[in-house]
């Protein structure tokens, strides 16, 4: 593939990230914790998990195709890169330490006996849907309220409306 059109596919990719982003905090926003389920079908991760066939497909494929599912799908990992490139690169690059492939083991060991939870605790659509839900959510509401209050003053009521909480969720 040549320069021009590895640079098109680069800027696709990145467009196509910020939208799937950009969705899935609307959704977790707006959306999570209703009664019709929302989207976990819509993650490959959680979903193909549930089969061992699935996982395989999925270790496949980022083998050959690199990160693709954490660079565009995931959501967690689009807004650690943006976070990553809009901080100051480090001098030099550190190889990363081999603590990464003993969590793998553990999760894959804990997996193979049935054991879920560190793959639940450790999973990004999950970190990220609670990231949103409850760090981005009450800013969200105490932000339309504070809109709402100050158009209310000016005797303006068909915009925005006040928004309660709604029951406090634990982690």
């Amino acid at each position: 593939m040549d320069r021009k059109r590895a640079g098109a596919a680069r800027k696709l990719r990145s467009l196509f990230a910020l939208a799937v982003l950009l969705l899935m905090t609307l959704f977790f926003l707006f959306f999570a914790g209703g009664r019709e389920g929302g989207l976990p079908w819509l993650q490959a991760v959680p979903s193909v998990l549930r089969l061992w066939t699935g996982a395989l497909v999925l270790a496949a494929t980022a083998v050959l195709a690199g990160r693709v599912y954490c660079s565009v799908l995931c959501s967690l990992g689009t807004l650690q890169e943006l976070i990553w490139r809009a901080g100051k690169r480090p001098a030099s690059y550190r190889t990363p330490s081999q603590l990464r492939y003993w969590v793998l083991g553990g999760v894959v060991v804990a997996a193979a006996a049935g054991y879920m939870f560190p793959a639940a605790f450790l999973d990004p659509y999950v970190a990220f849907g609670r990231g949103v839900t409850h760090l981005l959510r009450p800013l969200a509401i105490e932000g339309n309220n504070m809109i709402a209050t100050f158009l209310e003053g000016w005797d303006v009521y068909g915009p925005l409306h006040r928004v309660g909480r709604g029951p406090r969720r634990t982690f």
